[in-house]
């Protein structure tokens, strides 16, 4: 199904210019503790959720990873994507730790790309700094501050600077001249740490604002480790443009855009590249999840928030891939460009024409799964009301297959949770009995495909619940809470560093210090990759 590829033979791969898709398919928990700097996180639990919008175009180079096992989750994920049409496909040899040993850095966390690409940018842009506490003296003192959160509004509400105004990503630009009229205010950008925060600030020095603009170092962590409280529930979103302040960020917008080399193309520039059969044409429309469901281009796919920018693997996962964006007024659509060009993901343009003349379609972005329809001919179902009756007298079993903070969130009392990549083996952990089990999901989707890959190789009948435990929980059935019954360990996501045992302010000064020295543990990795194209 797949050859084998060395790691020196990779490494020329990933540095020949061509499209190719480097993925390591270990759960995310593992992933997390030591991956190759390019490596797309694509767990095997997951990969046919994933894989139709991260590589729509089946003849692309693939390259799967794991930790080197014979017949391990690379080999399973290179047997399931050949069955749905992919036909490059390769496994690195000896997997991630002969990554290791051929002399290449495994950097643990998440997001390092664009972590990396943010202390490459304050190293070259130096960016005005300005920390916690000289920031509350400031304000305290009655100067005239504006504190901008550029996260996306879920992490804001979270935690946030009090007082601080939500302008995430590309839309601070956007808002900048209503939200700072006098170029005498001073602006304070941040984020959790260092990220978004950095970028915020580089994006409005390199649009030329005359405001005194500063990255607030190390951000909401940062602010807390001083003992300061942040602001919870905050919901000051920047109000959309007026007419001037938007003509004036098209200005800045395109000026960038220029200076970034960054072409602008029509929708006949972008048929002509969707057409290409040889190429792989991202197109993506980075206005709001309202905007977007309130009508977008067909096709389009929904990157909000500067999401694009700060977790790029989520959206693509095809290296050297054109990848077109689009909005309404090309601001934010080139500011995202501009970001991601210089991170070298791949040919970057903007369209001019993103919803001109073009009919839209309604809702969220749909959603494609390989092997959906065809594993739903081969399992049983059972509607929620029917496993609510069996439940009752202890007839049937659950088994939940969601994420494990989505299980711990909700899922059906007495339910069990597992990871779907290490089924059937953790089954030996329930009972020997004679009734059905029954596989559930968020939606049920992901239950769906693991019956599938169950029939035959489990002594038990296995149903699927309709609609997953959305669909119980719709119809107000009881939800219990917690990780209790679970059968696999939870490594199917990432801590950050204040859900980590032991003294909260330690551990976030400790991922503080780890991000610090990401440029120079990242440096031979991305010192062929990152670009330089706003600042001398």
């Amino acid at each position: 199904m797949a050859r084998r590829i060395t790691a020196q033979a990779l490494e020329a791969a990933l540095g020949d210019g061509g499209e190719i898709a480097f993925l390591d398919v270990r759960e995310i928990g593992r992933y997390h503790n030591g991956h190759p700097f390019l490596a797309i996180s694509v767990p095997l639990s997951r990969l046919e959720l994933m894989i139709p919008a991260l590589i729509p175009r089946r003849s692309t180079r693939i390259v799967l990873t794991d930790d080197g096992e014979a017949e391990g989750p690379a080999a399973t994920a290179a047997t399931r994507l050949a069955r749905h049409g992919y036909t490059d496909l390769a496994l690195l040899d000896g997997g991630v730790p002969a990554w290791g040993a051929a002399g290449h850095d495994l950097h643990p966390e998440y997001e390092v790309v664009a972590k990396s690409f943010a202390a490459f940018a304050r190293r070259h842009g130096k960016p005005a700094e300005i920390g916690p506490r000289e920031l509350a003296a400031a304000r305290a003192a009655g100067e005239d501050w504006i504190v901008v959160d550029a996260r996306p509004r879920a992490e804001y509400g979270r935690a946030t600077i009090p007082g601080s105004i939500d302008a995430a990503g590309p839309e601070l630009l956007r808002a900048f001249a209503d939200l700072a009229p006098s170029p005498e205010t001073k602006i304070a950008v941040h984020c959790a740490t260092r990220t978004r925060g950095i970028l915020g600030a580089l994006t409005l020095k390199a649009a030329g604002v005359p405001n005194p603009v500063h990255f607030l170092r190390d951000g909401v962590r940062a602010w807390r480790i001083a003992g300061m409280a942040p602001e919870e529930g905050a919901d000051r979103m920047a109000a959309a443009p007026s007419p001037a302040a938007l003509a004036r960020a098209q200005d800045r917008a395109t000026s960038l855009c220029a200076a970034s080399g960054i072409p602008l193309i029509d929708s006949e520039a972008l048929g002509e590249w969707q057409d290409a059969t040889g190429r792989t044409t991202y197109l993506f429309d980075v206005r709001t999840a309202e905007e977007y469901e309130a009508g977008h281009r067909p096709g389009a796919r929904s990157a909000p928030e500067g999401n694009i920018v700060m977790s790029p693997d989520s959206f693509f996962a095809t290296l050297g891939a054109r990848i077109v964006l689009c909005d309404d007024d090309r601001v934010r659509a080139s500011i995202t460009a501009v970001w991601l060009a210089q991170m070298g993901w791949g040919e970057l343009a903007v369209l001019t024409d993103g919803l001109d003349g073009v009919a839209s379609e309604k809702g969220p972005e749909p959603r494609a799964v390989l092997g959906l329809d065809a594993a739903r001919g081969k399992v049983e179902t059972i509607a929620p009301e029917a496993l609510e009756s069996l439940l009752a007298t202890g007839a049937a079993e659950v088994l939940d297959l969601a994420r494990s903070d989505r299980f711990a969130g909700g899922h059906i009392p007495g339910a069990h949770w597992a990871i779907r990549a290490y089924l059937p083996g953790d089954l030996t952990g329930l009972s020997a009995g004679s009734e059905p089990l029954v596989l559930t999901s968020e939606d049920g989707a992901l239950a769906t495909l693991a019956a599938a890959d169950l029939n035959g190789r489990v002594d038990r009948r296995l149903l699927v619940l309709e609609g997953g435990t959305a669909a119980w929980a719709a119809r107000g059935l009881t939800l219990a809470r917690g990780m209790e019954n679970a059968l696999s360990p939870v490594e199917d996501r990432w801590f950050l560093s204040d859900e980590r045992p032991g003294d909260v302010n330690t551990n976030m000064q400790a991922y503080i210090d780890w991000e610090t020295g990401l440029y120079d543990a990242t440096r031979r990795d991305h010192e062929t990759r990152f670009r330089n194209l706003l600042w001398a």
